[in-house]
């Protein structure tokens, strides 16, 4: 996983801006774009984002105080680098010592949130570069989990990379207004 964001903001001053947007022209799918099938997903590698990849965002939703879920939507390029890969890492409630400590003195040993990976999607690399990867890619995985786990829009937005609030902005429309 990214070693950027790889913990929740916990402050105002932490947070992107989440209101004022402009709805930006999305790239439309190149002629040649192709998404992977899940049975080619499953062979890609690296399974999990890797220091190559970069985040797109930090997305939330909070239904209620005790069920909420925060992902960082990954992408970058496989092993071969003929495709790119988007990985969808889920915060979870379990903790692990930080491979940094030293686990002699408990006291001392500091824990870590677990994240789990998986590959969502992935597309050749052709001629497409990472903002436009990352638009259609995050659109197609948005579109997949609306349609089967009627998921709503992301309430609210952690942390920004690849692409800004107005292109995420833009792409909920397209997902859930369309």
């Amino acid at each position: 996983m990214s070693t950027t964001y790889p913990k929740v903001a916990m402050s105002p001053g932490e947070l992107p801006r989440q209101r004022l947007f402009q709805l930006l022209e999305l790239p439309d799918r190149p002629d040649d774009f192709e998404l992977l099938d899940y049975h080619a997903l499953e062979k890609l590698q690296p399974q999990e984002p890797g220091q190559d990849a970069s985040l797109i965002v930090q997305a939330e939703w909070a239904w209620s105080p005790m069920h909420n879920r925060v992902s960082n939507w990954e992408i970058g390029p496989d092993e071969s680098d003929r495709y790119w890969v988007l990985w969808c890492s889920n915060h979870t409630d379990e903790c692990e010592p930080a491979e940094w400590c030293e686990e002699e003195d408990e006291e001392d040993i500091e824990w870590v949130t677990v994240w789990c990976s998986e590959v969502v999607a992935a597309c050749p690399r052709g001629n497409l570069c990472i903002g436009d990867a990352s638009a259609l890619l995050l659109r197609q995985a948005w579109d997949d989990e609306r349609v089967d786990m009627e998921l709503d829009p992301p309430h609210f937005y952690g942390a920004t990379g690849i692409l800004g609030i107005d292109a995420l902005r833009s792409i909920e429309r397209l997902v859930w207004e369309e």
